[in-house]
């Protein structure tokens, strides 16, 4: 058996074999700073195949502080990119994480291999985790869209939820770019165009210079402007 070992820091892009070969090949991926700080951690291996968003369940074993992943033939079947996740799990609780992206060199002949049975629970963990999920999703937007002249999108990629929010363009309303400090003028009015925008900051209205100064009658001359 051919075995790959590389540590978890390096795990970015993974050639793991030509279409249709299993059982030959063997990843192993050292992972001492995981087991350091949660000893007690489960340690699995997920897989994505090509041109495919299902994640299968690798076989994978943990001896030490080295993870094992022999790839199997259907892990292989198709050719191209796929992706490959190793997850430390305490609990229910996803502690820590890596992802690599995984390639498959084409052959001249198609195979059709059964998928590798998954480990007990496993579907029911990974469907309950995705409810999770998407109900903190939907939370999250509820909550950030209470904040007048947002809109929020909230989602989940790769186990981290991503919440976005930008200023609405519905409705008629659009961000003010224009100045927001004006300074009167004896000349006219000056019109700064908000209507129909959101603000950012406050409107400052500049004082009107005024002074008083007396003069030759005896009386007092005030300055505006």
């Amino acid at each position: 058996m051919l075995v790959k070992r590389l540590p978890v820091t390096e795990l970015m892009d993974l050639w793991i074999g030509h279409q249709g070969e299993g059982n030959s090949r063997a990843v192993e991926i050292m992972i001492a700073p995981w087991v350091k700080e949660w000893p007690d951690a489960q340690v699995i291996v997920l897989y994505e195949r090509p041109g495919e968003s299902v994640l299968y369940a690798g076989n994978a074993a943990l001896d030490g502080s080295v993870v094992k992943w022999v790839i199997d033939p259907f892990a292989t079947e198709k050719p191209g990119a796929g992706r490959m996740i190793l997850q430390a799990k305490q609990g229910d609780a996803v502690v820590k994480s890596a992802v690599a992206v995984t390639r498959v060199t084409p052959n001249l002949q198609g195979t059709a291999t059964e998928p590798p049975t998954p480990p007990t629970g496993f579907v029911e963990q990974v469907l309950d985790a995705a409810e999770r999920a998407e109900a903190s999703a939907k939370r999250a937007e509820a909550e950030a869209e209470k904040i007048a002249g947002y809109k929020a999108i909230a989602y989940v990629e790769d186990g981290i939820l991503v919440l976005t929010m930008n200023v609405m363009d519905g409705d008629g309303y659009t961000l003010y770019e224009g100045e927001y400090t004006v300074r009167p003028s004896a000349e006219g009015a000056e019109v700064l165009e908000t209507a129909q925008h959101i603000l950012v900051d406050d409107v400052t209205v500049q004082q009107i210079p005024y002074s008083v100064t007396g003069n030759a009658a005896d009386g007092l001359t005030a300055t505006i402007g």
